[in-house]
């Protein structure tokens, strides 16, 4: 409904939301004017009720009831009511336990939600109203993901979480929802690292620390005792088993695997390459946001048939900013997981590698070792033998590690980058996948796994039809900075290119951050190649191929990545090389 003034709306708003009963008329002015209306605000409201009659047209709903005014409507014929109706019924259901009903009630509130509540609604009361269906608004969805996971339905909230963080990034709740989703899919370091970050923006941003709830949060996924039940144990470690001072391992079966990635598309070649490695170890490489751990997981899932004792997952840190853990400490925890007493956990670094090889030779076990640092953290996690083995991924080559198959790992496909796109996050998008503005989205995204996902995540969010997602191409295409466009965290490796590439800058001599500036600042008729290169030192050029920066075709031919090439170019304009 349009409103020839302003304030014609704010009246209307106010009536409606007391849908059926008198509001009195010093309500009306304080709603539209606020504390210090103008001397003429009575009079002026006398003018928009009549105008507004005139608006409803016959039979007249707008009545003057003693001292105010009443519009005869019924709550379920005002959105805003009857979606506050539906959130209170949620809210209900949830708290008397009955979660399919909670369901109903969250879908029925949802259909009512249309985007920003009272648009162009001028006044005090408006303002609001806003703030205060929004809130709601938020509550709804946070209520859906707490049901979801009551549910099992851990995909689906890791996917309704990765939004809300997204647009509530100081919310704790949200952080805490999050952190929760990712723990239960499995995906651990990405659990931690949701509430790290959370934790030093509030520092940074409020200056304030999260509640202690959080603290604890996080302490028990650390340590693992939070939501445990990934192991299967068998009966003698019950009743009657080996005593706390036996120290022979028990009988344990981990399985410890992260749930299937969201949105694995394509690598079927890869995949297919792999499962029928046998016996030697599997490093898989390339630069942040390639895809590697998405990879090193659904290689894992179809792997673990052939390992009955069980299946490991170490997160080794190597891309964190809060530094690589300590090696002791992470085999501690292995070594616990394997049966080890805790009084039983040998001294040193090299004792307590060479007890995690022994578990491992004596047993078929699978073993992930997921964001390797370098060669020398991984090589002592090693299984010797042919009876356990492992799957490790990095942003490094590991050229060290001997009797290895490494496998680089480069971008989509673009027919498989268009279908993760496409998928919208859970959400599809309104488009088909041969729409010419998908494969400008796709093409800027470099086709890489992660930037593709974070615009898949931008476009969900806007419930992205035909025009939505052109403008978002052109957007995406003369942008003075696409990475940090594509980028859903300032400060999540796992959710933001830029970010993991930043990380590995941070990493490189000076010589070889040089030559990656002069490559972002470089033309080439051929975008997949680059000659010349023996200008520059070989070092450097070692230093950015073992980094997974550039990409040795043999010769003097070398690739660079899209995404590698753009950040170089950003290094250029910041005049930071």
């Amino acid at each position: 409904m349009q409103f020839d003034r302003p304030r014609q709306g704010a009246v209307l708003t106010r009536l409606a939301l007391r849908a059926g009963r008198p509001v009195r008329q010093d309500e009306l002015v304080r709603a539209v004017w606020g504390q210090a209306p103008p001397r003429s605000a009575t009079g002026n409201l006398h003018t928009y009720i009549s105008e507004l009659r005139k608006i409803l047209g016959e039979p007249s709903v707008l009545y003057t009831d003693r001292d105010g005014y009443r519009l005869d409507v019924r709550v379920q014929d005002v959105d805003a009511l009857e979606f506050d109706s539906w959130v209170d019924r949620a809210a209900q259901a949830w708290s008397g336990g009955g979660v399919e009903a909670c369901f109903t009630a969250v879908e029925r509130a949802s259909r009512l939600w249309t985007g920003a509540p009272l648009p162009e609604i001028a006044g005090p009361f408006a303002e609001a109203e806003r703030r205060r269906l929004e809130a709601r608004w938020l509550a709804l969805r946070k209520l859906r993901v707490q049901a979801l996971l009551a549910t099992a339905r851990v995909t689906e909230a890791v996917a309704e979480c990765t939004g809300l963080a997204h647009a509530y990034p100081a919310d704790e709740q949200v952080a805490v929802l999050r952190s929760t989703s990712l723990y239960r899919a499995g995906l651990v370091a990405e659990a931690l690292s949701t509430l790290d970050v959370f934790r030093r923006r509030l520092r940074k941003e409020a200056g304030t620390q999260p509640r202690a709830e959080v603290g604890r949060l996080y302490e028990q996924m650390l340590t693992g005792d939070f939501d445990t039940g990934c192991a299967e144990r068998s009966p003698s470690t019950s009743d009657g088993g080996p005593s706390p001072a036996d120290s022979s391992p028990r009988a344990v079966r981990p399985a410890q695997l992260p749930h299937r990635p969201w949105g694995f598309v394509g690598r079927d070649d890869e995949l297919a390459e792999l499962s029928h490695t046998a016996g030697s170890p599997v490093v898989i490489t390339g630069h942040a946001g390639i895809g590697k751990s998405a990879l090193a997981c659904q290689l894992a899932r179809g792997l673990a048939p052939r390992f009955p004792d069980g299946q490991l997952y170490l997160s080794l840190g190597g891309s964190k900013r809060t530094g690589v853990p300590p090696l002791g400490e992470l085999l501690d925890h292995q070594l616990l997981t394997l049966g080890v007493h805790a009084d039983d956990l040998p001294g040193t670094v090299e004792q307590k590698a060479a007890r995690w090889r022994s578990l491992l030779a004596a047993r078929s076990i699978l073993v992930v070792l997921d964001d390797a640092a370098d060669a020398e953290q991984v090589a002592p996690l090693l299984p010797e033998g042919t009876s356990s083995t492992a799957v490790v991924t990095s942003r490094k080559r590991l050229s060290p590690l001997d009797n290895v198959h490494r496998v680089p790992l480069a971008a989509l496909e673009p027919d498989a980058a268009k279908r993760l796109l496409i998928s919208g996050c859970g959400t599809p998008l309104n488009v088909p996948i041969s729409y010419h503005h998908v494969t400008r989205i796709v093409e800027a995204c470099g086709y890489v796994p992660l930037a593709v996902r974070a615009a898949a995540v931008l476009l969900a969010e806007v419930e992205a039809d035909a025009d939505a997602v052109q403008q978002f191409a052109m957007r995406l295409r003369y942008h003075e900075n696409p990475l940090g466009m594509l980028s859903l965290s300032e400060d999540d490796d796992k959710a933001s290119v830029l970010v993991g590439l930043e990380h590995t800058a941070r990493t490189l001599s000076a010589p070889a951050l040089d030559l990656l500036a002069w490559l972002g600042s470089r033309s080439y008729e051929d975008e997949a190649t680059v000659g010349m290169l023996h200008e520059h030192e070989p070092a450097a050029r070692a230093e950015l191929v073992e980094s997974c920066l550039l990409d040795h075709l043999g010769g003097d031919r070398y690739r660079v990545p899209t995404l590698v090439r753009g950040y170089g170019r950003r290094l250029t304009r910041a005049g930071t090389r």
